[in-house]
């Protein structure tokens, strides 16, 4: 419980001096996780959270869920479209909408 509630007043901290928000966090295992948040941004960890990569998906919605199923294969959620990788989260293509 330590780690989860250090782990988000760092990130929370980071965020707000960037100016993003976010609104959903998953890790896969202790290493690898993903958080979506405001304007599309997608933020990736390798490393359990001390370093995290910003990727952004082509939409300016505010991306309020994310669900991934293997280290390559995930999928995020703007209220409207469907976004899935299968890349690792390096690139995300819309499905249709819902």
């Amino acid at each position: 419980m330590y780690f989860l509630t250090h782990f988000f007043y760092s990130y929370h901290t980071y965020c707000e001096e960037k100016g993003s928000t976010f609104t959903d966090i998953f890790f896969l295992d202790a290493e690898n996780g993903w958080i979506v948040g405001n304007s599309g941004n997608i933020f990736i960890t390798h490393n359990a959270g001390q370093f995290w990569e910003k990727y952004k998906i082509n939409t300016s919605k505010t991306l309020t869920s994310i669900k991934v199923m293997t280290s390559q294969e995930g999928w995020v959620f703007d209220g409207e479209k469907i976004y899935k990788s299968s890349d690792g989260g390096l690139s995300w293509s819309p499905l249709a909408p819902v």
